[in-house]
């Protein structure tokens, strides 16, 4: 209790008497310790193991009621404070994620100690403001400190266990155990001393071991499947983690690691990736440790977003600024974009060199002179077709969870005016979707029947959908309109006529700053946008704002020009920070 962030401090006398009064609770993993609108009626202090907070939102449209998390609480961390600071019921509903220990301390005994010494009272704020905070960010998943690898029939769990404890334990001491050093007798003590001393622990098994498999599993933050691309949900099914996992009212998170023999651009998913019982999955590839220090980011808590604004031609900065972070050696383990940003998130999550995904983007632009693709306005100013064919020849038939890097394409839904965020189907489709402005490019058509428009008109800068996914720290690149991108200058007094207009472009008169129609829908989109871009800035960890200003957003032709300024602004804002915190 000494360590707990609401009991540290207490005088020795006051702590001794408050550990006379708790009375300890064993709690197996999926335990209730609180329901949502029960009575308050005292606080709760863990001891070993890991809960979870969760509110209800009501019913959803198919009739499964829906939960919200709202974080998890670690060993030393008191739970219940809300309830007793306001003098209500319970806000949230608290289950154990893996076997746990809570000692619980009844409301009178609270109230006592608070009309003694202000200190918990204190504590006990500070705890609900910071867990406000946490909740209103997003950023709710704490570092995993105890992680089952269990290996599916055929492949085995050892190496990539000792390979996750070498990346952790670049960071912090880190223990691994496998069944032939720790019995399952020992292993809930064993795994409570190591957490004590603040160490990580790695439990790696196989699937001719049920009694051990088991009782790793109830002790895990994190469950890492290790499986190939063949792995089906039948086999999961079978396995000894289904059975201890499946019905678990709270359970940890279960990431599925795809074991593949060659690394590539793109990496074919088993179909067990879309079990219900697989949150997320991840590929492992033989070529260096990349892959395993992503996954070993991922259960720290520790992953790097890099979030890609859409701007037209000026999104080919972000292929500057993806040679800038590739030779910074900065890790990238998820991109999002919006509109051309989209574009960008897909081919910078390909993890390919920079100089050659730039010549292909280049040249396939180029190709496909998507500003001279004019169509009957009925539906739009510019042909769908156009940008299909130019995505379709950029990425084929890749599905975005093929990519090796994890990738975010926004869209808005047309019918709900709702900002979705895209981690599975076709890229081509959905970069399409993202990059097609009302009115300059026809909605594109989802497998469901529902439209889908550019996503900068939802949110340009997706720096949300990154926290949310997960990342701890955010790189966002702005290359949206400025201010000054809709002015035209004092000489200009009114709307020039077509022909003025025409003339002017020409001869270089007042009206040759007025923006086209293709530059005003581009504009209006990300307009829609702008408040969203302010509050992004300012959660991004850092960002990178290339100088594109004089480069209109719909000079396609001249995109190449904006990969430079990319690459100069990218490399200027790594100077001022600590490139190891990136790597």
């Amino acid at each position: 209790m000494r360590s707990s962030n609401a009991f540290a401090g207490l005088a020795p006398d006051a702590l001794e008497r408050v550990a006379g009064q708790l009375r300890w609770v064993a709690l197996d993993a999926g335990d209730l310790l609180y329901a949502e609108g029960d009575a308050a009626d005292g606080l709760a202090f863990l001891a070993a193991g890991r809960l979870r907070a969760l509110r209800a939102r009501g019913d959803t449209d198919d009739g499964d009621d829906a939960v919200t998390i709202l974080g998890e609480i670690a060993m030393g961390e008191v739970v219940g404070e809300m309830a007793l600071l306001s003098n209500a019921v319970r806000t949230a509903t608290v289950i154990a994620v893996r076997d746990s220990v809570v000692a619980q301390l009844p409301s009178d005994a609270v109230t006592e100690l608070l009309d003694e010494t202000q200190h918990p009272a204190v504590a006990l704020m500070r705890v609900a403001a910071v867990r406000l905070l946490d909740e209103r960010s997003a950023r709710l998943r704490p570092a995993a400190r105890v992680v089952a690898v269990v290996a599916m029939p055929g492949d085995t769990a050892d190496v990539l266990a000792r390979d996750l404890g070498a990346c952790f334990e670049s960071g912090l001491p880190t223990v691994v155990h496998d069944p032939a050093h720790l019995e399952v007798a020992a292993m809930a003590a064993q795994v409570d001393a190591h957490e004590r001393a603040g160490e990580v622990v790695v439990l790696a098994g196989a699937n001719d071991d049920p009694a051990w498999i088991e009782a790793a599993c109830r002790q895990a933050d994190a469950v890492v499947i290790l499986g190939s691309a063949t792995t089906s949900s039948r086999d999961l099914d079978a396995s000894i983690v289904a059975r201890v996992l499946a019905g678990r009212t709270s359970r940890p998170r279960t990431f599925f690691v795809v074991r593949h023999d060659q690394a590539h651009p793109r990496l074919p998913v088993p179909p067990v990736i879309h079990h219900e019982l697989v949150d997320e999955h991840l590929h492992l590839c033989p070529t260096g440790p990349a892959s395993v220090r992503r996954l070993a980011r991922r259960l720290r808590g520790r992953s790097v977003g890099l979030a890609l604004a859409g701007g037209g031609a000026r999104a080919f900065a972000h292929l500057g600024v993806y040679r800038a972070l590739y030779e910074a050696g900065v890790a990238i383990d998820a991109t999002a974009g919006s509109s051309v940003g989209a574009a960008m998130a897909v081919l910078v999550a390909q993890g390919e060199d920079p100089a050659d995904v730039a010549d292909r983007c280049v040249d396939a632009w180029r190709r496909a002179k998507i500003q001279l693709r004019v169509s009957l306005p009925t539906i739009a100013l510019t042909s769908g077709p156009a940008l299909r064919h130019l995505f379709e020849g950029l990425y084929g038939d890749l599905l975005l969870e093929e990519l090796p890097i994890e990738c975010l394409v926004t869209t808005v839904e047309l019918s709900a005016g709702a900002l979705v965020l895209h981690r599975r189907g076709a890229a081509a489709r959905w970069v399409q979707a993202s990059a097609s402005p009302p009115g300059l490019s026809p909605p594109v058509v989802g497998d469901d029947g529902s439209l889908h428009i550019d996503g900068a008109v939802g949110d340009n800068l997706p720096v949300a959908g990154l926290v949310a996914w997960g990342a701890d720290r955010v790189i966002a690149v702005n290359v949206s309109p400025t201010d000054a991108d809709g002015a035209v200058g004092s000489a200009l007094r009114s709307t020039p006529g077509p022909v003025r207009f025409l003339v002017d472009q020409i001869r270089g008169g007042a009206s040759k700053g007025y923006p086209n129609v293709v530059s005003t829908l581009l504009r209006s989109t990300m307009a829609a946008s702008r408040a969203r871009l302010t509050s992004a800035l300012d959660r991004a960890d850092l960002v990178i704002t290339p100088d594109v200003r004089g480069l209109p957003m719909s000079a396609y032709g001249r995109a190449a020009d904006a990969i430079e300024p990319g690459y100069e602004a990218a490399s200027a804002a790594l100077a001022s920070v600590d490139l190891d915190d990136w790597r």
